[in-house]
């Protein structure tokens, strides 16, 4: 198994996407160094003569791996507005291909593209009560993941409810036919990307941290031969660009635990990028 912290470089490109705005360029990177190679002890002895060898000499060679994440991406709409002029669905129409259509270069060229999917893909019900904002697409819908190179998303966040268990239900049904990956709440994914990279996944939102179930399920994830794991969390305050205490401490001792990046949402705006320890923390996208 590969050890990406000693042996791999991989590149992140981190993508606040809102609507269909400008292109995104990369924002963060990590790389890391092929270890040294210690010197070998000098012969005490002549050496005795033996037939030169066929074989050429080869040097470890370096694997590099691009793995997308981006901000919140809402495909719908608060059924009060669906059908309002400015309203996603007319907006939308039936070109599927708008929302990521400025991005889906990025998505195409890495391993990996991994969203936080907040809201409902289903074709009818209603939305629960007592929410202010409650956010729904058709099943049609997923052709927008389908259709811009996007394997998986995270449904760790406080929309997947909106129309309740049954809305829920029919959106793991629309991502399981359309084989899109997913990770739910509380939950692990294992993903092996064409190129060979085996990734972790585990997710969480602010209504259920549980420090001990991470750490389990991390050390499950690496067992069950995770190269490189992920932290999804939903969490921090609408608006604002700066992490909670809580959070960098959460966020630190995650790392600590065997995580190798804390991937933030919520906020719906870009905080900070920390490297700590082996890892590296992006507190919102």
């Amino acid at each position: 198994m590969r050890n990406w912290k000693s042996y791999i470089s991989i590149a992140l490109l981190a993508l606040l996407l809102v609507g269909c705005g400008p292109k995104v360029d990369p924002s963060a990177q990590m790389t890391v160094e092929e270890p040294s190679v210690p010197p070998t002890t000098q012969e005490t002895t002549p050496p005795t003569e033996t037939e030169p060898s066929t074989e050429p000499e080869t040097e470890p060679q370096e694997e590099r791996f691009l793995i997308t994440l981006t901000g919140d991406c809402t495909l719908g709409c608060d059924p009060g507005m669906y059908y309002a002029g400015w309203g996603f669905a007319n907006v939308i129409g039936e070109d599927y291909d708008h929302p990521f259509r400025n991005v889906r270069e990025y998505f195409e060229k890495d391993d990996l593209t991994l969203i936080n999917f907040e809201g409902v893909l289903c074709d009818s019900g209603r939305p629960v009560a007592n929410k202010y904002f409650t956010f729904r697409g058709p099943t049609a819908y997923i052709e927008m993941l389908t259709g811009s190179s996007v394997e998986a998303a995270t449904l760790a966040n406080n929309h997947t409810l909106d129309y309740g268990w049954d809305g829920y239900a029919a959106t793991l049904e629309t991502f399981e036919n359309a084989g899109v990956s997913y990770v739910e709440k509380n939950g692990t994914l294992l993903y092996t990307t064409p190129t060979g990279l085996t990734v972790g996944i585990y997710a969480e939102d602010y209504s259920c941290f549980d420090m001990d179930l991470l750490k389990a399920s991390v050390a499950e994830l690496r067992e069950q031969g995770a190269e490189l794991v992920i932290y999804a969390v939903h969490w921090g305050k609408e608006g604002s660009y700066y992490p909670q205490i809580h959070q960098i401490e959460q966020a630190r001792e995650v790392v600590d635990a065997g995580v190798d990046i804390v991937y933030g949402t919520h906020p719906h705006v870009l905080q900070n990028i920390e490297h700590y320890g082996d890892g590296v923390i992006f507190y919102s996208l």
